[in-house]
């Protein structure tokens, strides 16, 4: 039963990711236009949809595998959100950063920039740990860490698939990535797969 629950889980945590993806797509090729740098100077505005729809893909195994009610997790999920907006945020002025030759120049700075990008990594990890145990239930503390090891894969993995699939302009380095969607995608991913991880631990009881 609980590994049918994690197949379905798991199942819709994959369709919610392509959605993100789509979404993201959607604005950058619809309304920025693909060809022009409108996406890089401009407000986006599908994140404020998209970051909600990542955070649920989180919440959804409790749902499905500790039956955590939706009053226990509206709190969490407001948390969540709030610091996912924020780590987006930073996180698209670092990426910005890296491609200002005034801001980044050596291999110190770029050091830093890497450093500052695994901060935010450490940062959705613990209030991903912190969300579960506010109202859901109780989790291991070390959760913070493999949550953090987690969502860092999505940088390598993004770049691997804008190798294996490469924007519609044919490039495939890391703003290429960015552009196509593919850190949304591998994100809302690892975001739910750590859902599922921490609903699925024995010591996990939901507190109402």
């Amino acid at each position: 039963m609980e590994n049918s629950r994690s197949s379905t889980a798991l199942a819709a945590i994959v369709a919610i990711a392509f959605l993100c993806m789509g979404l993201w797509l959607f604005e950058i090729i619809a309304i920025k236009n693909w060809d022009s740098m409108a996406w890089l100077k401009q407000r986006l505005y599908s994140p404020f949809i998209i970051i909600p729809i990542t955070v649920w893909a989180y919440i959804l195994p409790f749902y499905l595998e500790q039956k955590v009610t939706i009053k226990a997790s509206l709190l969490p999920f407001i948390i969540l959100c709030v610091v996912a907006n924020i780590c987006f945020t930073i996180g698209k002025r670092l990426c910005f950063a890296l491609y200002n030759n005034y801001a980044f120049d050596g291999l110190q700075s770029y050091s830093i920039l890497i450093i500052s990008a695994f901060a935010l990594f450490a940062l959705l990890g613990f209030t991903c740990w912190f969300v579960a145990n506010l109202n859901m239930g109780n989790t291991r503390k070390r959760n913070t860490v493999f949550i953090t090891l987690l969502l860092i894969f999505t940088v390598p993995l993004s770049l691997f698939t804008v190798q294996l699939i490469p924007a519609l302009g044919q490039g495939d380095d890391w703003i290429d990535a960015v552009k196509m969607g593919y850190p949304v995608f591998w994100i809302t991913i690892f975001m739910g797969v750590s859902g599922i991880f921490i609903s699925r631990q024995n010591l996990f009881v939901p507190k109402y």
